[in-house]
C-alpha cells in the first residue's frame, strides 16, 4: 500500500510542478522504486508527442524498446552513422536524447538500433519520403506545415500526360510528364507560362507537386501553369559533370521546342522558368545562365555549387545576371551548400538582380523542397490571391558593404556602416566559402569605417568579402587581377 501512494505522489509531483518536463519525469524515475518506474514512464509518454518538445527549442527523442545501443541521426548530424548518442533511463527500457534547434525547425531523422540497424521512429506519425526511403520527421512548434501538399477535393484537377521523348544529340530516350491545369484551353488567346522541373518523377512521386499546383491555382495563389517534368538518365554525368553540355543543348534545342510544338506555352523567357533541387538546381542556374533567351526566370533549390570548385558560380560572379528573376534557396543544415547559398545571394545583390532568397532552418531533404514550392510559384507567376511565406519580406540589418577599387590588383579598401556600438569581423574568402584571411576582429563604435585589404598570397580570381556582427552578416564579391 506504501508503496502505491508513493507512486502516486510521484505522478502527482511531475503533473504539478510541470506536466510536460521530461527533467521532472526523469528526476521521478531515479528516486522512484524500480518496480514503479515502467508506469511512470507509460504515463509520461501516453500524455506527450514524440518527440517530445519543450520551451518551444528543446526536442526529447524518445524510444522504448530493447537495445544494446541507440543513435539518433539526420540532417542534424549529416546522416552520420555515428549520429548522437542516446542514454537509457535508469533501469527501464526507455531511451532518450535531448537537443536544441530552432522554433521553426524542419529535419528528417532516423534511429539507429544496436549500431547498425536503421528504423524509423515508431512512436512518431509524422513521416516525410526521401530518394533512399522514408524517413521521420522533426517538425518542431514554430513550423507550419504545408497545406498545399495535401489534396483538396474541392480543388478542380489537372492532368498529367505520359511521354516518351527521344533525343537525337545524346541518342536515347527518357520520360517526360506534363502537367496541364484544369481547364486548360489550347485555343485560347494567351498562351500558358510554363515551368520545367528536373528530377521530374521525384517532384510527381515525392514532393506532390500535383496537388500543389492544383490546390494553387484553385485559391488563384498561381496563375494556371503548364509543368514540364523530365528525368535524367545519368544524374551526375547530366547534371553536374561530363554530359553538362550535350544536355544542356537537349533542353534547348530539343525539348523545349517540342513542348512549343505539342502544347500552347509561352514562347517568351520571362514567362518560361526551371527549376530543380542540389544537382538538379546547379543544371537550372546553367540553363538559364547560358540561355536567357529560353528561361528567364530560374529556381534552383539547394544548388550544388560547390561541383567543379565552384566553376560555375565563378563564371556566374563575373556576368550580367540581371536579365533573369531569379528564386533561390537553402536550408541551414546543408553544410557547404548553406555558404555557396550566401555567396550566390552576393552575387545576385552586386548583378542588381532581381531575386528572392530563403534560408529555412531544415535539410537537404524533399520535405523541405516541396514545402516550399508555393514560395517560388507565387514569385513566379502570381495570381489574384498570391501570398508568400518569404522571410525576404522582413527587415533586415544592412552594412551598406562598398569595395574599392574592384577589380583590384594590389589591396583594396572594405567600407561599411554599424547601426549601434559592437564587435565586427571582416574576413575573406574563396569562390566556395572558405576563409582565406582573417583581415580585422575588434569592436567598433556606430558610424560608417574603413579597413584596408591586403591582397592574398594566392591566385587571382574571385573571392568575397564578409562583414558580419553578433546580429548580421553581409557579403560582397572582391576580382583579384593579376
Amino acid at each position: 500500500m506504501r508503496r502505491t501512494i508513493a507512486l502516486f505522489a510521484l505522478i502527482f509531483a511531475i503533473s504539478q510542478a510541470n506536466a510536460q518536463s521530461f527533467v521532472a519525469l526523469k528526476a521521478a524515475v531515479e528516486s522512484a522504486d524500480p518496480a514503479d518506474r515502467a508506469q511512470l514512464v507509460s504515463d509520461f509518454l501516453a500524455s506527450t508527442t514524440k518527440p517530445h518538445f519543450e520551451n518551444d527549442t528543446t526536442a526529447v527523442f524518445l524510444w522504448q524498446g530493447s537495445a544494446s545501443s541507440m543513435l539518433v541521426t539526420g540532417d542534424f548530424t549529416g546522416w552520420s552513422s555515428q549520429g548522437r548518442t542516446m542514454e537509457r533511463l535508469s533501469t527501464t527500457n526507455l531511451w532518450y536524447r535531448i537537443d536544441t534547434f530552432e522554433a521553426d525547425a524542419r529535419l528528417d531523422y532516423k534511429f539507429i538500433r544496436s549500431g547498425s540497424s536503421w528504423i524509423l521512429d515508431p512512436a512518431n506519425p509524422l513521416r516525410v519520403p526521401g530518394g533512399f526511403g522514408p524517413n521521420s520527421e522533426l517538425a518542431m512548434p514554430g513550423y507550419v506545415q504545408p497545406w498545399e501538399i495535401e489534396e483538396d477535393p474541392a480543388a478542380a484537377k489537372g492532368q498529367l500526360d505520359s511521354h516518351t521523348f527521344a533525343s537525337s544529340i545524346m541518342g536515347n530516350s527518357r520520360q517526360v510528364q506534363v502537367y496541364l491545369p484544369a481547364g486548360y484551353d489550347a485555343s485560347r488567346s494567351e498562351a500558358y507560362p510554363v515551368i520545367l522541373y528536373h528530377d521530374g518523377s521525384d517532384y510527381t512521386n515525392l514532393a506532390s507537386i500535383k496537388n500543389t499546383l492544383d490546390n494553387l491555382i484553385h485559391q488563384e495563389q498561381v496563375e494556371p501553369i503548364v509543368a514540364i517534368f523530365v528525368n535524367p538518365l545519368n544524374r551526375e554525368a547530366e547534371y553536374a559533370t561530363s554530359s553538362t553540355t550535350t544536355f544542356t543543348r537537349l533542353i534547348v534545342e530539343e525539348l523545349i521546342p517540342w513542348v512549343e510544338a505539342n502544347y500552347h506555352v509561352s514562347t517568351v523567357a520571362s514567362r518560361r522558368a526551371v527549376t530543380g533541387p542540389s544537382y538538379a538546381g546547379l543544371a537550372s542556374a546553367r540553363h538559364c545562365f547560358e540561355h536567357p533567351e529560353v528561361f528567364g526566370l530560374c529556381a534552383p533549390y539547394s544548388p550544388s555549387f560547390w561541383v567543379s570548385g565552384g566553376a560555375l558560380l565563378n563564371e556566374m560572379s563575373q556576368a550580367d545576371l540581371s536579365n533573369i528573376k531569379w528564386y533561390v534557396e537553402w536550408g541551414t543544415y546543408e553544410g557547404s551548400i548553406t555558404t555557396t547559398g550566401a555567396m550566390f545571394e552576393g552575387i545576385l545583390t552586386q548583378h542588381g538582380a532581381t531575386y528572392k532568397a530563403n534560408v529555412w532552418n531544415e535539410g537537404h531533404s524533399w520535405g523541405m523542397w516541396r514545402a516550399h514550392q508555393d514560395d517560388m510559384l507565387t514569385f513566379f507567376f502570381p495570381g489574384a490571391n498570391a501570398t508568400s511565406r518569404s522571410q525576404l519580406d522582413l527587415p533586415k540589418e544592412k552594412f551598406g558593404l562598398e569595395l574599392y577599387p574592384n577589380p583590384t590588383s594590389s589591396k583594396a579598401t572594405v567600407v561599411f556602416s554599424l547601426p549601434a556600438h559592437g564587435p565586427v569581423r571582416v574576413s575573406l574568402h574563396d569562390i566556395l566559402g572558405r576563409e582565406v584571411s582573417l583581415v580585422f576582429d575588434e569592436s567598433l563604435p556606430a558610424g560608417e569605417h574603413r579597413v584596408a585589404l591586403e591582397r592574398p598570397a594566392k591566385a587571382a580570381g574571385m573571392y568575397w568579402v564578409r562583414v558580419a556582427s553578433d546580429s548580421h552578416a553581409e557579403q560582397a564579391g572582391l576580382m583579384m587581377l593579376r
